[in-house]
């Protein structure tokens, strides 16, 4: 194996192990920031799309922003509850909890509403939801809100979402999705922006959506209110100018990330109304 590969794959490694590691280890010191980011997609994929947002932070703060993640939503969650982070990118329904018991301040959200479909292979003779009952439905996460939101809407549609139908709990949305593919599972319930990703971007696989969930407030970045007003300004400032410079564009291209808008409180009462389901209390 020639010596520069070996190279690159020792730096990717180490890169994976900085930012897996327990943020509860690793909180930055002095006048460093730590950013959490959900674990919505496979690790090396995180560290793409979410690498050149915290250097941009870090470029605008004038002080360095430390990327974390955790490997799983139970992890990521107890480092929310104990408030590790001084900025975060999270889902919608942890947005609410994370707000009234620990006072995160909501930034920016994506300038677009959740979708959460559920998919099946494009020659799959399943056409709707009683064609599924009795069938594996793959998912996310029990913690990720596209898992949560297809259970309370099955709810809504009159389904009991446990005995109609087979979960498999997968790591994130791609695994989901790959279920379907290897046949694994015979559906996935996913959100629209990661099906995308397989029939826009890879182009390796058709699908087919027999399911679409009401539509919720989107992911957003949020920050913790001992981050000085001033910091909060600027992170909010860089993150609407994205859009329009060549650079924050380079930014959302290479995350395939839509634009994103001044969040308010206010915004994620839908989350509040349909009662999703918390975490326990630290």
């Amino acid at each position: 194996m020639p010596g520069v590969f070996r190279k690159g794959l020792a730096v990717a490694s180490l890169w994976l192990v900085q930012l897996l590691v327990s943020p509860a280890n690793a909180v930055a010191a002095g006048g460093e920031l730590v950013m959490g980011v959900f674990p919505h997609m496979p690790a090396t994929r995180l560290l793409q799309v979410f690498t050149p947002v915290a250097d941009d932070f870090s470029r605008a703060l004038g002080k360095p922003v430390k990327l974390r993640t955790r490997p799983d939503f139970e992890q990521f969650t107890a480092e929310l509850q104990a408030e590790t982070y001084d900025i975060a990118f999270i889902q919608p329904l942890d947005y609410v909890w994370l707000h009234d018991r620990h006072g995160y301040l909501p930034l920016a959200r994506r300038d677009a509403p959740l979708q959460t479909v559920i998919i099946v292979n494009a020659d799959s003779p399943i056409r709707n939801l009683d064609d599924l009952k009795g069938r594996i439905l793959a998912q996310a996460a029990p913690r990720a809100a596209v898992t949560q939101i297809i259970a309370a809407a099955l709810k809504a549609e009159g389904y009991d979402i446990d005995k109609d139908f087979r979960r498999s709990y997968s790591a994130n949305h791609f695994a989901c999705i790959q279920k379907v593919i290897t046949g694994e599972a015979d559906a996935c319930g996913t959100a629209a922006r990661a099906l995308a990703h397989w029939t826009d971007v890879k182009r390796q696989h058709a699908f087919r959506v027999i399911y679409a969930a009401p539509d919720m407030p989107h992911a957003l970045f949020v920050v913790h209110p001992r981050v000085p007003a001033d910091e909060r300004r600027i992170l909010l400032e860089t993150i609407l100018s994205w859009p329009h410079t060549e650079h924050g564009r380079e930014i959302l291209s290479r995350g395939e990330l839509l634009p994103f808008v001044r969040a308010t409180d206010a915004d994620y009462d839908p989350v509040r109304r349909f009662e999703f389901e918390a975490p326990n209390p630290e």
